[in-house]
Order: C-alpha cells, then sequence, then structure tokens
C-alpha cells in the first residue's frame, strides 16, 4: 500500500494487492493479485483477480440502470465492475454501472459508456 492511500470502511481489498500512490477506495471489493496505478478513483467498485489497473482511472458510483439475467434494475449508486485479468490503461473513466468482462484490454484514454465482453479490446 502506497504513500496517500485512503480506503473506506466499506472497502475489501484481497491479497496480493498493490495498491500505488494516492488510490482512493470507497465502498469497493478488490480480488487478489491486482494492480491499482498511481492516482486511480474508484467508488461502489468491482475488481476481479489479477486486473492491473493503470494510473489516474476513475470509476465515480452514481445511479445507474444494470441488466443482471435479463432484467434491467435499478440501482441508486454503482461504480464499475471489472472482470478478472482485464488490463486497464492510464486514465480511463468507467460511467457508473459499466461491466467489463474477463480479459479485456483497455487502452489509456478511454472512456467507457457500455458494457464490454469477455476478451474485448478498446484501443
Amino acid at each position: 500500500i502506497g504513500p496517500g492511500v485512503c480506503i473506506s470502511p466499506e472497502t475489501s481489498v484481497g491479497d496480493n494487492v498493490v495498491l500505488s500512490p494516492h488510490v482512493v477506495l470507497q465502498q469497493s471489493l478488490v480480488m487478489n493479485n491486482t494492480f491499482i496505478g498511481a492516482g486511480t478513483m474508484l467508488s461502489h467498485s468491482v475488481v476481479g483477480d489479477g486486473v492491473r489497473i493503470g494510473p489516474n482511472c476513475t470509476a465515480d458510483g452514481e445511479p445507474a440502470k444494470v441488466n443482471a439475467d435479463g432484467e434491467v434494475k435499478s440501482l441508486e449508486t454503482i461504480g464499475a465492475m471489472i472482470g478478472e485479468g482485464s488490463v486497464v490503461g492510464g486514465n480511463v473513466s468507467f460511467r457508473g454501472g459499466i461491466i467489463v468482462g474477463h480479459g479485456c484490454r483497455i487502452a489509456p484514454g478511454k472512456t467507457i459508456c457500455f458494457d464490454l465482453p469477455n476478451g474485448a479490446q478498446v484501443m
């Protein structure tokens, strides 16, 4: 855990996780073997096993509608859900309620406004 990291009480961080300097985690779940780059802010988010997130990424918790098992559900506050083994470049922003599948690759500087299926690449 680097200097200046802020982890809210409602957050759970797994084993072998690297939190670079000035990361902020609010009401989020970070699974094992994950790397989160400096200056990243995640709120109300879930980060899967083995995910690598570059510096200065954001996933703010906001009201959103999520499609779960064919049903659309309204959620008061939700961030991003990033599937295991995904790699996220620096300066990426996620809209609330976004689901990123397993093994996705996202290039730096992108804004993710739509769900990504497993193995998707955003270049």
